[in-house]
């Protein structure tokens, strides 16, 4: 379809859609209504909580100019207490009986993959922030975190030139780590390294010896870690416990800055890589970082995720602003064509694949809680949630022989 052909079609979308057909125009009283999903409890609520507070600041500072067209935002937060399923049950609340206009949220990719047919049910959105493994992508989801092409991959490259070939998999036992992990072996065949190991422990588990006791009898020179949520803890104390001397590398896929440093760094050998670090000196990121801290308390700390949750919502609205509606069909169309700044840089998304671009910083968190960056990407990578040229049926299947 040529651009005039899509053109024509955006503005005739519009003109159907706009004003009198859509749930909220310019000419409307009611409240825009946004559905917040996130864990408040439960193994996964210290990674969330931070981001409905990020998304709730970004409401905030709409609401207090005025909100949207003259029309306040309204937010719906409710809690998934760490459960995928729940998350789901309450998707169709806040579709059905709460009205909402858009739904943000979800940390995990199970709890992703479990509202995704709730939000293609009834042709609604759904704001995904977090990075994720890709292969996957649909037209009533949004994902504004890094996907695999954009953290994985270029971990994995930067990791075979510096920290060595021999690697351990270590994850919680769900769809982000076993997807990241048949993706990093697949590159494993590119780069000559040599997975020595594969482990799984279940959310929120904190029995971690046996796991600490076979990472000592293997020996790895790298270990790339998804485990998610405060198993993180015991897995790092315990590890930190050891004698590592064969150890070059722990990189935490999952693990934010601030947990990162607070957690043991092994001898400073622990790694993570985000788009956003709180140290980078931009205006953006000290207006962010002042008026977050202003709301919620000087000691707070700001990561990559918090930054993701504000930006989603921003995005969401500049896109209502633009179309004088939240009809989500409207929405999706037009929402793939934003670009916004944020405290790492300009955010803009891939239409196609509907996943945002977006920068890599690897960092090294030492024994003093300090942060030194390690590695930086040439600029903003293009997302692509099928890499290495394979096809997404031929991923499918790989992902489905594991």
């Amino acid at each position: 379809m040529s651009f005039i052909n899509k053109l024509f079609s955006s503005c005739l979308l519009i003109f159907c859609l706009n004003p009198l057909w859509a749930d909220h125009n310019i000419f409307g009283e009611n409240p825009f209504r946004i559905g917040i999903i996130h864990s408040l409890t439960g193994t996964l609520a210290e990674n969330e909580k931070p981001m409905v507070n990020a998304a709730l600041m970004a409401v905030k500072e709409f609401n207090d100019h005025g909100g949207i067209l003259n029309i306040p935002i309204e937010t719906v937060v409710v809690d998934s207490k760490s459960d995928s399923q729940l998350a789901a049950k309450l998707a169709e609340k806040l579709i059905v009986e709460e009205k909402v206009d858009v739904i943000y949220g979800c940390w995990t990719s199970s709890c992703r993959k479990a509202v995704l047919p709730i939000v293609e049910k009834h042709n609604h959105l759904l704001i995904y922030p977090m990075q994720y493994e890709g292969f996957e992508q649909s037209d009533n989801i949004i994902y504004t975190g890094l996907t695999a092409n954009q953290q994985i991959i270029p971990v994995i490259k930067w990791a075979f030139k510096n920290k060595g070939k021999r690697l351990y998999l270590i994850g919680s036992d769900y769809v982000f780590p076993r997807y990241s992990n048949t993706l990093i072996k697949q590159l494993s065949k590119f780069f000559g390294f040599e997975v020595i190991a594969e482990k799984y422990l279940p959310l929120g588990s904190t029995k971690v010896e046996e796991l600490i006791q076979d990472i000592v009898d293997k020996q790895p020179e790298l270990i790339i870690n998804t485990i998610n949520g405060d198993t993180n803890k015991p897995f790092f104390t315990l590890l930190s416990q050891q004698k590592t001397d064969f150890l070059n590398a722990i990189i935490s896929l999952s693990v934010d800055q601030h947990s990162a440093n607070v957690l043991p760094s092994i001898n400073n050998k622990s790694y993570t890589a985000w788009s956003y670090y709180e140290q980078f000196d931009n205006d953006e990121n000290k207006r962010f970082i002042k008026n977050y801290q202003s709301l919620y308390g000087s000691e707070q700390k700001i990561t990559d995720p918090m930054i993701s949750a504000y930006i989603s919502i921003k995005l969401w609205i500049a896109t209502v602003k633009l179309t004088q509606t939240a009809h989500s069909e409207v929405i999706s169309h037009h929402l793939v064509w934003q670009s916004i700044s944020s405290p790492f840089g300009i955010l803009s998304l891939d239409r196609y694949s509907r996943h945002t671009y977006r920068p890599l910083t690897i960092a090294q968190h030492k024994e003093n809680k300090q942060t030194r960056f390690v590695w930086f990407s040439n600029g903003n990578i293009q997302p692509d949630p099928f890499p290495l040229n394979i096809a997404a049926e031929k991923w499918q299947k790989i992902l489905e022989s594991k």
